[in-house]
């Protein structure tokens, strides 16, 4: 069947009929050629859906060589399409091969104590690896172990002792006579009993003087004192404390200085705070009694330092502190014992211990 058919605009009809189609007719096709040929492309893809089964995507494109009829007339083709293939033949069967691999290392100690000899694993490590060639899967395990072997250790333990005598020349002596040894040494160290403060300031921890609680400071002991001028000097008030605990009759007097020039100058009532600082603190650590302590102020000491020189200012700024009381401000003496024997004792001790297979 073939008609002319107007497609578009679609108010628009032929003049001579006023429809929209016109020339319809059937019928067979004159001079039909009943074989035709063409030339065919294509290209197709296969993807693997499992089980050795594929899907096939394809596209074609026909290019006819005759034409449909005796007039020139050829039909060009273009074709999509997909296949869905499945084998006919059956799986190849996939051989498995296990193998299993023990890897064992083991440290061997002595041990004291043991009967018998004793064997403990401390470490167990298993690892799985699988390899495919072609229809074959190897497959390992390995295995790792770390043991502990302890063999029994019999020890055996020798000492000896011996004492000799060591000779001034440095020779041994085997029998020798104990002679003992014993220098005691004294050694003086002044007291000076002066608070040195910076300039301006009353706050005795801006000195060096070593301040003590109450509980420490009824612990303190001369005898406990290190061997230098200077560290005796940071505890100087701790000593005159202590000495003053030990003469329940002993007063003293503290005086505070200043330098006269700059902020020392300047500060109201600083030379007597400096001294009421002192005082304070022998009654709060070391329990001195108000009436034994009595507190004077005066500008420049009564044996002042140059005070135009720095050390010399620095001299002046300080709170002294005397005493009718010799005992209170007297030198710290020092004592010292040492006692040196002549003798050595010679210790040798031997362990045996068998050597381990």
């Amino acid at each position: 069947m073939q008609r002319e058919t107007i497609v578009t605009p679609e108010n628009v009809v032929f003049q001579n009929s006023g429809k929209s189609i016109r020339n319809e007719a059937t019928g067979e096709i004159p001079e039909l050629s009943k074989l035709q040929f063409a030339a065919v492309i294509g290209i197709s893809y296969e993807v693997p859906i499992g089980s050795g089964a594929f899907i096939e995507p394809d596209i074609r494109y026909a290019l006819p060589l005759t034409s449909i009829s005796g007039v020139t007339w050829k039909v060009n083709n273009l074709q999509f399409g997909a296949s869905l293939k499945f084998p006919i033949f059956p799986a190849p069967q996939i051989t498995i091969l296990r193998d299993t691999i023990y890897k064992r290392d083991t440290n061997v100690v002595a041990t004291l104590g043991l009967t018998k000899v004793r064997i403990t694993r401390q470490k167990s490590d298993i690892d799985f690896k699988s390899v495919r060639e072609g229809n074959v899967d190897h497959q390992t395990t390995t295995i790792t172990e770390n043991f502990l072997k302890e063999i029994p250790l019999n020890s055996k333990f020798e000492m000896s002792v011996s004492v000799v005598g060591i000779e001034k020349n440095g020779t041994r002596q085997s029998q020798p006579t104990i002679r003992i040894e014993e220098i005691e040494t004294e050694e003086g160290f002044p007291l000076l009993p002066h608070v040195f403060f910076i300039e301006g300031s009353t706050m005795l921890s801006q000195t060096d003087v070593h301040q003590l609680t109450p509980e420490k400071a009824s612990k303190f002991s001369e005898e406990q004192l290190p061997r230098n001028t200077l560290e005796i000097y940071k505890d100087m008030l701790n000593i005159i404390g202590s000495r003053m605990q030990l003469y329940p009759t002993a007063s003293i007097t503290i005086t505070g200085t200043n330098n006269t020039i700059n902020t020392d100058k300047t500060t109201p009532n600083l030379s007597l705070d400096r001294a009421e600082t002192v005082r304070k603190y022998l009654q709060s650590a070391w329990s001195i009694a108000p009436e034994r302590i009595n507190t004077a102020a005066q500008n420049l000491p009564s044996n002042a330092a140059n005070n135009t020189a720095d050390d010399g200012q620095a001299e002046n700024r300080r709170a002294e502190i005397t005493s009718t009381e010799t005992e209170i401000l007297k030198p710290v003496i020092l004592r010292e014992i040492v006692r040196t024997l002549h003798l050595r004792i010679l210790i040798l001790c031997q362990i045996l211990y068998p050597i381990p297979e």
